[in-house]
């Protein structure tokens, strides 16, 4: 997000018409996705690994390895804002096929090498270490107390010590082993519930959206209407455990499907906890999708409390079932799709209850 602040702030300063939403920049040129093409996450992880192996090597103040560090977080944003921008403007000028090209040959290979150069070059001034000083002081390392308690303890015991530290390890090793094989029972089949007024229709979106869930047992994606017409699409997955190729809230999993017309936006609110955010297809067609993730007694749409609940389940060797529930409506069919799925909850009654009644655990 800021790269695309930074970006709609330099593209209506060129004086292109330009309008930003989420992460989208509509110009004459075409619609521009800043967060996926443009983010330059890997180059500003890429660049703080390397001011750390430069504040190492090039400094001895702690002060400047901080002042270091800080540059190669802030001026890898900057620059990357600046690097969409003219990929922008380069797109009003030659078009988009070609200004993409020339994002990933000049800026790809080129700009990000002469940011990091220039980076180190305004450093260079400030270098601190001694041509002749040691990476690493061995004199120091001697003068260690846990080594010297080590050496006191003796070679009979140091060894019984790291039997017992690998005799630990590999008691660790397989409780974790045993914690991320758990499976809890499931039915054999399940099936999209009843909703008070409301009843299954044919699944029949205008760009196809299915929520991918690797590794669940069960898989359910319909369409419900009420009375006045209004619609609601609703995915179901169920696991019988989560560990490694069967995590509910992993990445790629959810509501926006990888490698698909599909792309992420904007977040959006969701009652009851859930996990809002707004899809756009084709630059035009929108949706609004809200998850939900139930394991034990918790309800909520975090992944980072999925998580920690799935930790506990692991570390006390609990099998649970794990259900997503992903309800999203498409806009543009009268009453806002934030209404709709609002009098689609009402319907359900208690969330959880009706959850926990799809995954036959009540």
């Amino acid at each position: 997000m800021v790269t695309a602040e930074i970006t709609i702030a330099l593209t209506r300063a060129s004086g292109i018409p330009a309008v930003i939403e989420g992460v989208f920049i509509d110009t004459p040129a075409g619609l521009f996705k800043v967060a996926e093409a443009c983010s330059g996450v890997k180059f500003l992880i890429a660049m703080v690994a390397f001011g750390v192996l430069a504040a190492n090597v090039c400094f001895v103040r702690w002060g400047r390895r901080l002042v270091l560090l800080a540059a190669c977080v802030v001026v890898p944003i900057l620059a990357n804002g600046l690097r969409a921008w003219g990929t922008i403007y380069a797109a009003q000028q030659v078009g988009i096929e070609v200004a993409a090209g020339f994002d990933h040959i000049v800026y790809g290979w080129i700009f990000f090498a002469v940011v990091l150069g220039l980076v180190i070059a305004g450093a260079w001034r400030f270098f601190d270490r001694p041509l002749e000083a040691p990476m690493v002081d061995l004199e120091e390392l001697a003068r260690s107390p846990v080594l010297a308690k080590l050496e006191a303890i003796g070679r009979g015991r140091s060894l019984m010590a790291v039997l017992a530290l690998c005799g630990l390890l590999m008691g660790v090793k397989v409780w974790a082993w045993s914690g991320d094989r758990l499976a809890a029972p499931l039915p054999a089949q399940i099936a999209l519930p009843e909703v008070p007024g409301w009843h299954r229709v044919d699944y029949t979106p205008e760009v196809w959206w299915e929520p991918r869930a690797q590794g669940a047992d069960h898989r359910l994606l319909g369409r419900y209407a009420d009375g006045k017409g209004r619609t609601v699409d609703v995915f179901i997955a169920l696991y019988s455990g989560q560990g490694e190729g069967r995590e509910a809230g992993g990445f790629g999993q959810g509501a926006v499907m990888p490698d698909s017309p599909w792309a992420w936006s904007e977040p959006a609110a969701a009652p009851q906890g859930g996990h809002g955010e707004r899809l756009v297809a084709h630059g035009q067609l929108e949706r609004l999708a809200m998850t939900w993730y139930r394991n034990g007694d918790l309800l909520s749409g975090s992944n980072a409390r999925l998580k920690l609940a799935v930790i506990e389940d692991q570390l006390v060797l609990r099998a649970q079932p794990t259900l997503t529930l992903i309800l999203s409506a498409e806009e543009g069919e009268g009453e806002r799709a934030q209404q709709r799925i609002g009098h689609f909850l009402e319907a359900t009654g208690d969330l959880s209850l009706w959850m926990d009644a799809v995954a036959g655990v009540r």
